[in-house]
């Protein structure tokens, strides 16, 4: 594992004689979860952290809110080349407000989506 310490360039002798396959990333995934770092030159990507989506949103739109109530507050004592300030959080409080409605709707979209994969995976199974 000569590699470990410093990484070689793709190009380089670590990967010329992988072949094709070995060079796309999307082929890590498909590959035996069992395999590993030192058959492949390369790891299996982890899953995916799982957030609660709802939360993290309230919570970033609530920062938002909490800035512009800050900067309101102090406004008389912001120069006024710097009062743009207050503008971005007045836009990250709307975008936040737009993400709390859209984010129920997107995952309700994605368990839509995965379910119809997933009959369609077990009708179209051979």
């Amino acid at each position: 594992m000569s590699g470990a310490s410093h990484p070689e360039p793709p190009s380089g002798p670590a990967t010329s004689g992988l072949g094709p396959e070995a060079a796309d990333p999307g082929q890590t995934e498909a590959a035996d979860p069992g395999q590993t770092e030192a058959a492949s030159g390369r790891r299996v990507s982890p899953p995916p952290l799982e957030a609660n989506d709802r939360l993290v949103t309230a919570v970033v739109t609530a920062g938002w809110a909490v800035a512009l109530i800050v900067l309101l507050a102090v406004r008389t004592e912001i120069p006024s080349r710097e009062r743009w300030w207050i503008w971005v959080a007045v836009a990250g409080l709307i975008m936040g407000l737009f993400a709390l409605w859209y984010v129920p709707h997107l995952q309700r979209s994605r368990a839509r989506t995965a379910g119809r994969r997933a009959a369609r995976n077990t009708d179209g199974a051979p």
